[in-house]
């Protein structure tokens, strides 16, 4: 069954408000028991209006300021709920915000099948490559390493957490170039830095090549540390680091 609707603009209204408020001036001024009923009348009216506006007002305004705070916290699902048997200006905008919100949605799940795909790119390329390589998991805060960057340092593990690799002073430059480059910089970058894991405790001086996967909110999800020796004497860098 079809819901029937009336359309009244919102700017009939205002001006509606204005002329029943000159109208009762003059009324009220003029004097005589036949403008007083329509002093009455157009008081009530007036009033009528008023509150009409008035809640019409708050209500929407309530909904929009939900509906901006949803897509601002990235739930592009939100919508604003209408009146169906009113429609006016804020209707209008009701509709449009509800296009914008399933736009959103519809961008919101192409942009995670993307970060889902370069994933699985980043995964399989991790699995494959023969140079020494880390993948860095963000969101769990773990790195993997892959054979060859097993073979540079003689282990057979190859799960570290970043806590783990964090808390040893020779990795105080890895570490720190790091998290700048995943929480600020978030571009492919390279940089040199020395490298110990918790298992041998053997340092390895590196220079890294950072490939970072954004996700939907533009943060550093994963990323791929290529590894290659570097030249200068470890030495000289671990008196740097260590030096208070």
């Amino acid at each position: 069954m079809k819901t029937v609707s009336f359309k009244m603009s919102l700017k009939v209204v205002f001006f509606s408000v204005f002329l029943l408020g000159a109208f009762s001036t003059i009324s009220l001024f003029a004097g005589g028991i036949l403008n007083r009923w329509y002093l009455t009348a157009y008081l009530l009216l007036f009033v009528f209006l008023c509150a009409y506006l008035a809640v019409r007002l708050f209500l929407y305004g309530k909904k929009i300021t939900v509906f901006l705070n949803s897509i601002y916290k990235g739930e592009y699902k939100a919508g604003i709920r209408k009146n169906s048997s009113v429609r006016d200006e804020l209707t209008d905008i009701a509709d449009l915000s509800n296009k914008a919100s399933e736009r959103l949605c519809k961008y919101d799940k192409l942009r995670a099948e993307a970060v889902r795909l370069n994933f699985t790119v980043l995964e399989i390329i991790f699995n494959w490559i023969s140079e020494p390589c880390m993948l860095l998991d963000s969101e769990q805060s773990v790195f993997y390493l892959n054979k060859s960057m097993q073979a540079l340092f003689g282990v057979s593990q190859n799960r570290f957490s970043f806590a783990s690799i964090e808390n040893r002073d020779m990795n105080t430059k890895f570490t720190r170039s790091l998290l700048l480059l995943t929480l600020r910089d978030k571009v492919e970058k390279e940089f040199t830095a020395l490298l110990q894991l918790p298992v041998r405790e053997e340092t390895r001086k590196l220079m890294f090549h950072f490939i970072p996967v954004r996700g939907k909110d533009e943060n550093v999800k994963y990323a791929l540390l290529f590894a290659y020796r570097a030249d200068e004497d470890i030495h000289e860098e671990t008196t740097e680091i260590i030096k208070p």
